[in-house]
């Protein structure tokens, strides 16, 4: 009697802890385990029972699952949260397992995973779940969830309004996928979301789910337009500043008074649950556009910020626009002038100049990474002409904003200006078979408007040059530094073009020009940061590398028993020598032995 008691409760503790975590299948359709409450199952796989309804692929066996709908609603099935990853197939019948009706499948519809997620069940209707083994055997683990009910924000159509500085609370467990847009909106769109609207007013609208009271992974959407023709306006996934969680979202836009915005509020992948989404509302600073461009002249510092400004659509320019940005206007002097954050903002600041008018903007050049400036802030220099606009935007890498200065400094303009300052005026380089050297300088030389792959954060005051091939594929550049600093150069295919390749740090160096197009023009690009940088440097072209030391018979190197060498052909020249087996038909070079009396063995066999 003491033992069964002890039984008894044993079996009692076990059923009490099993209500979310369950470990059961059946191999057929027939001991399929039933489903009776939301949770995560583990499936063992299926590895045996030839229990297969759809064998297609050549799936033999399954695990099997069924369902008994409670009442109308909706229920979610998927495996996108396996921690064994395994690669599933998924199938969804009703009926009777002797007359098994198609419902719905999914394979690979959240990386290797199955997801199924709203579909509609009817009360008293049994639903099959068939697990095969189309793709693995292997154990795993799936969720399911039923909702009896559809929340009424569920559609696009019937979208909850908001107004400034709203605060809700709301869960999308009782969402649906049934309205998600099919239009890709910056971030995917995989998960049951809840709609919202609000009207635009002209300020920014910044929409967050950042808040402890968020318990899962969301994304958020923001569309104009109309609900049967949405049009993207933002869309994100993960909040790298939120203290609360950094797979919580928030998302600014600017608005247009009186415009529509649509706001759809999901999850990662498949996930749902609870959330609390708040809408704040600020006033853009005044000179958040060109038009509204603060003036600002020589000799002065602003202090400013882009937290409160919106992205800009402004012509490619060096470097890119990726945040907001705040705008100024400056009349052209003739000075040389400097913009600089230099060590005055809290954040990673670029800068970018344009000339003409914001209606017909033409890049003038900019920066990312000022040299010696701490924090990543930003400076940039350029000749200016009396009386032509420039327009200057402060922005920043990636999608920061913050608080800085910019000083706008004018010293004497720079003369003279290198002849080659730009790419179409590049100084043509003659080759010859010995090296005649030609002076020349970067100073006082404009900044490029297109970054290199070699710099794509700095300042680049470059100088061009051009080569044109006729029947030689193979060139060498000599280069020796005399005024200037450390040079970089690039090669590319034309002005404007694409950058071949590119090289840093040069001082005196050859730089080997290897199998170019025959009667082709290539451009060379030599730069530095300028400043202190620019200077004067040599330079001579030679046609062809020069041949390894060890080209002719009279230069061969030394080798000795048991020596291995490496060695290279790739820039020798050919070799005539007395007839010998075999035949010598390719450039080579040369080595020199002095006999032992041993035999010798040479060989590159495997080398």
């Amino acid at each position: 009697m003491i033992q069964k008691l002890q039984a008894c409760c044993f079996i009692c503790c076990i059923c009490i802890g099993l209500p979310l975590f369950l470990q059961a299948q059946g191999d057929s359709c027939v001991t399929a385990v039933q489903i009776t409450t939301n949770g995560t199952y583990t499936a063992d796989g299926p590895s045996t029972g030839n229990g297969c309804h759809n064998c297609s692929g050549g799936a033999t066996n399954a695990d099997w699952y069924y369902f008994i709908a409670p009442a109308n609603g909706l229920i979610d099935i998927y495996s996108c949260n396996d921690p064994n990853n395994t690669d599933t197939r998924l199938w969804v019948y009703s009926g009777s397992c002797g007359a098994l009706v198609p419902v719905d499948s999914s394979d690979d519809d959240c990386g290797l995973q199955s997801q199924i997620i709203g579909l509609s069940v009817t009360a008293g209707t049994t639903y099959y779940f068939e697990w095969d083994n189309r793709w693995s055997s292997s154990s795993f683990e799936f969720d399911f969830i039923f909702r009896t009910t559809t929340a009424a924000n569920d559609v696009c159509g019937d979208a909850q309004m908001l107004q400034c500085n709203d605060v809700i609370v709301a869960s999308t467990d009782s969402a649906s996928t049934v309205d998600n847009p099919t239009i890709f909106c910056g971030v995917s769109l995989t998960a049951p979301g809840l709609w919202y609207r609000i009207t635009g007013t002209g300020d920014i609208f910044t929409v967050s789910t950042c808040s402890p009271v968020t318990n899962y992974d969301t994304k958020i959407h923001v569309y104009t337009g109309s609900c049967s023709n949405p049009l993207c306006v933002a869309g994100v996934d993960d909040d790298g500043t939120c203290t609360a969680s950094n797979l919580l979202s928030t998302v600014s836009f600017a608005t247009i008074p009186g415009v529509d915005y649509y706001i759809l509020v999901s999850g990662f992948q498949s996930n749902t649950g609870v959330f609390e989404l708040s809408v704040t509302c600020e006033t853009p600073v005044p000179n958040d556009s060109c038009i509204n461009a603060f003036t600002i002249g020589c000799d002065t510092t602003i202090t400013d910020s882009t937290t409160v400004a919106t992205l800009d659509n402004a012509p490619s320019c060096t470097p890119a626009i990726t945040a907001p940005g705040v705008w100024y206007h400056f009349a052209g002097t003739g000075d040389f002038i400097t913009l600089s954050t230099c060590n005055q903002a809290d954040f990673d600041t670029k800068i970018s100049v344009w000339s003409g008018s914001c209606g017909n903007l033409t890049c003038v050049g900019g920066n990312d990474d000022g040299q010696g400036c701490s924090g990543f802030t930003s400076e940039f220099s350029f000749q200016s002409q009396a009386g032509v606009d420039y327009y200057i935007l402060v922005h920043a890498f990636g999608t920061q904003t913050g608080v800085f200065s910019l000083t706008l400094s004018c010293s004497p303009a720079c003369s003279p200006v290198p002849a080659n300052d730009v790419c179409a005026s590049a100084a043509p380089l003659v080759p010859g078979q010995t090296c005649v050297t030609d002076t020349f300088t970067n100073e006082c030389a404009s900044s490029a408007t297109t970054a290199s792959a070699c710099d794509p954060f700095g300042n680049m005051q470059d100088v061009w040059f051009s080569l044109n091939t006729a029947t030689m594929p193979n060139y060498t550049l000599v280069l020796n530094t005399i005024s200037a600093g450390p040079l970089n150069l690039a090669l590319w295919d034309s002005c404007g073009g694409n950058e071949i390749g590119c090289l840093t740090g040069l001082t005196s160096d050859s730089v080997f020009l290897i199998g170019l197009d025959s009667f082709t023009t290539y451009y060379i690009e030599i730069w530095n940061a300028g400043g202190a940088n620019a200077g004067t440097f040599e330079l001579c072209l030679l046609e062809g590398p020069p041949p390894p030391p060890n080209d002719q018979c009279s230069g061969a190197d030394t080798i000795t028993c048991g020596m291995t060498v490496s060695g290279s052909t790739s820039f020798a020249t050919a070799d005539f020598p007395p007839a010998c087996a075999p035949g010598v038909t390719a450039a080579g070079v040369w080595y020199y032995f002095e006999g032992t009396g041993d035999l010798i063995t040479v060989s590159t066999c495997n080398i």
